[in-house]
């Protein structure tokens, strides 16, 4: 009887190690894979902005201040005003926010509404000459960050019909 009472002890106490251990090392994981950072960057207006490193490559779209950028969802072919791909950010304020942050700036950067769609998970599309751009916002709870954003940008597909007489 003692000797079970001393094996049982002795499982739950590795367990729960080993518990913690994988906890801790899923919360550093997220930590390695995501790019905060900032520097100077004098605008058109002369003024000096913070700007996000991990994001000043993107000069085609808004990204929200206090976005980081998750390394293993992203995935970007090209660059400066012809990227296309994944773009997946967390930020720490709501969805409805992000959603109207959007909404307000896009038309900034002369993108044109396709559609939108408000709702838990909500979905924007916008085109802008050949590139087609689709953004979903949704709630996380890590942290600080209450929002995943996932941009995905794509060539827009050419008619190749031919005109009827």
């Amino acid at each position: 009887m003692y000797i079970n009472i001393f094996k049982f002890r002795l499982l739950y106490k590795i367990s729960s190690f080993f518990i913690v251990f994988l906890l801790s090392s899923c919360s550093q994981s997220f930590l390695n894979h995501s790019i905060p950072g900032t520097h100077n960057e004098i605008s058109s207006n002369g003024t000096v902005e913070m700007v996000e490193e991990s994001f000043a490559q993107f000069q085609d779209i808004p990204i929200p201040q206090g976005s980081i950028m998750n390394i293993e969802e992203t995935l970007l072919l090209g660059e400066r005003e012809t990227w296309i791909g994944r773009l997946v950010i967390s930020n720490p304020l709501k969805p409805a926010k992000l959603f109207d942050f959007y909404k307000q700036k896009l038309t900034n950067f002369n993108w044109n509404e396709i559609t939108s769609v408000r709702s838990t998970i909500s979905v924007l599309t916008y085109s802008l000459n050949d590139r087609i751009m689709t953004i979903q916002i949704q709630p996380i709870k890590y942290g600080q960050y209450q929002s995943s954003i996932n941009i995905t940008m794509s060539p827009r597909l050419l008619s190749n019909k031919q005109p009827t007489n």
